[in-house]
């Protein structure tokens, strides 16, 4: 409970039950001026002393509080400029507690991608309502294509001389086989498809990618045997293509599902993990299901980009 007296008027008044600053300052005034003047209560100078210790005890509090604008649990009237310096936008129903631990959050990012410091920061902008922070385990690792070389991928060297076409004909049958198909140069100015190139077609779809080997060519057709379909202006390319990809920096925040499917939250996350995980890191944020239990995805049921598609566990 606060001490209430006549130094805890407004501005002065905190929940403590230790004296206000004003005071404190008015006992160390009344100490200063001992014996030379009379201080005995309603004298003038106890007047004087009692009016300097308010005015004081104010401009310290007002000081103490320009100091704590620094730091997120109380931060207040500099909460703008503090969001400004994190690149932080609030969201338009924001509270300040929210903005407050937002700004927490972020002032965590210097510690790395260190999973301590990642589940930290995920419970400073979260706080209850963060459940887990999962990483995929070495029995679970995914990597396609199998090996260095495989399909689509096109290793060359860098200096490999850049040519572009597209498709003019569709290729859907004799599969397998080699055939020859009609193409037309991107730009006329670039070099001859010649025999021996390894041509990247359709590296937009990852499902039907594939590098095919020019085994003859005209100025209208180039021959090749190609193992999948492509539409007609599909894009063949001779650049390097080091297609990779690996589920080992693939994460899962699991947290409450209220807060699963609140799109302003889940910007939120996404923005913080963003900034303090390696830039070939991607995350999964879904709700928990269970004790410690995240999905199976239900149709009907479960919400569409907040479910795991197969039963998650934790830790």
């Amino acid at each position: 409970m606060p001490r209430l007296s006549a130094f805890t008027p407004t501005g002065l008044l905190r929940m403590s039950s230790q004296p206000s600053e004003a005071e404190n300052i008015y006992h160390a005034v009344i100490a200063l001026l001992g014996d030379n003047y009379d201080t005995s209560p309603g004298s003038r100078m106890d007047g004087w002393a009692y009016a300097l210790a308010r005015v004081l005890g104010v401009v310290r509090l007002t000081l103490i509080h320009a100091g704590l604008q620094i730091a997120p649990p109380y931060v207040a009237e500099m909460m703008g400029l503090r969001e400004q310096e994190w690149q932080i936008v609030p969201g338009p129903d924001d509270s300040l507690p929210t903005r407050r631990a937002t700004l927490a959050a972020r002032e965590l990012l210097p510690q790395g991608a260190a999973r301590q410091a990642v589940v930290g920061a995920l419970q400073t902008l979260l706080g209850s309502s963060f459940v887990w922070y999962r990483t995929t385990k070495p029995a679970e690792l995914a990597v396609w294509p199998q090996a260095l070389g495989d399909q689509p991928q096109n290793l060359q060297i860098p200096t490999v001389e850049r040519k572009r076409l597209t498709v003019t004909a569709p290729i859907s049958i004799g599969l397998g086989s080699p055939q020859a198909v009609p193409y037309a140069m991107v730009d006329a100015e670039q070099p001859a498809l010649l025999v021996g190139d390894k041509l990247l077609v359709e590296p937009t779809d990852l499902v039907r990618a594939e590098v095919v080997e020019i085994a003859a060519v005209t100025p209208s057709t180039f021959t090749a045997t190609f193992s999948q379909p492509h539409n007609v202006g599909s894009i063949g390319t001779t650049m390097p293509f080091p297609a990779w990809i690996s589920t080992q920096r693939s994460d899962l925040v699991s947290v409450s599902p209220s807060i699963a499917v609140d799109p302003e939250t889940r910007r939120k996350i996404g923005d913080l993990l963003e900034r303090m995980l390696r830039g070939v890191s991607t995350w999964q944020i879904a709700a928990q299901t269970g004790p410690q239990t995240a999905g199976p995805f239900l149709i009907g049921v479960s919400p569409i980009g907040a479910t795991t598609f197969g039963l998650v566990t934790f830790p």
